[in-house]
């Protein structure tokens, strides 16, 4: 790559400044130990979190799903029934699992989007909260557009999981054979994921 630059007659300052766009956003002690990290030491670092972070992930990820999808069947078998839940209080209480969503989520990938594009401050006292900074951030085209397809993948999955037992269950079969007819839905969702 430097040869490239070499030939291009882009050497010394140029090479310095692209280097410095890589780490936008970063302090220079975070710079440093990202520069650390590079190359073949890095794809160790990356092998070693695919090997030991990504199965505890997607164990957690298994398990929410699980509970959630255990919430429907548990409707089915007649928990309305015994909690004496009437009109729309499976629904609210179905929705309490997304607040810690709201609560935390947002706040996470916004910080993120900020310091990755290098308008958030990282350290000090300029370390604040910025209504026009969340304003610019939240106006973006590209996170509007992230938004709108987080929303269109997140309904639908989310209306599966709390209502396709009782869909099932509609449909004349009985309670344990509309449980073992969610099963193929949910293999194919989550290995299509």
């Amino acid at each position: 790559m430097e040869q490239d630059f070499a030939k291009a007659g882009k050497v010394g300052a140029d090479v310095a400044h692209l280097e410095s766009i890589v780490y936008t956003g970063f302090s220079d002690e975070e710079a440093a130990i990202l520069r650390a990290y590079e190359g073949k030491r890095g794809k160790q670092v990356i092998r070693k979190i695919d090997r030991h972070v990504i199965p505890v992930l997607g164990l957690l990820y298994l398990f929410s799903h699980v509970g959630r999808s255990n919430l429907s069947n548990a409707k089915i078998k007649g928990m309305g029934r015994d909690l004496n839940l009437v009109g729309n209080q499976y629904n609210i209480a179905s929705s309490l699992f997304f607040v810690p969503y709201i609560i935390f989520e947002e706040k996470q990938y916004l910080d993120l989007r900020c310091r990755q594009s290098g308008n958030w401050p990282s350290t000090g006292e300029e370390d604040r909260f910025s209504w026009s900074l969340l304003l610019n951030t939240m106006l973006d085209w590209k996170i509007l557009l992230g938004a709108l397809m987080g929303m269109i993948n997140a309904a639908p999955n989310a209306a599966f999981s709390y209502t396709m037992p009782t869909i099932i269950k509609k449909l004349s079969f009985e309670s344990q054979d509309a449980q073992l007819l969610t099963i193929p839905p949910y293999f194919c969702g989550a290995v299509s994921s």
